[in-house]
């Protein structure tokens, strides 16, 4: 009398795959969103910046800023 459960067999692929790779799909989705809010903020910033300030042929933004003490 061999009992189905105690035989040795491959174990059925478990379902969490499918709602994983949905939810990996929605992140996915969610950081690609992220990541275009941060390209927009980022020619933004370029825009408000504007062109960088040579002084004495270096760039100001190559210095190192001072704290105003």
């Amino acid at each position: 009398m061999a009992d189905s459960n105690s035989a040795p067999s491959v174990p059925a692929p478990a379902p969490a795959p499918a709602p994983l790779s949905l939810e990996l799909s929605e992140l996915k989705q969610s950081l690609n969103v992220e990541v275009d809010q941060l390209r927009s903020l980022q020619e933004e910033v370029k825009e408000a910046e504007g062109p960088p300030v040579e002084i004495d042929g270096e760039k100001a933004q190559d210095m190192p800023k001072e704290d105003g003490k």
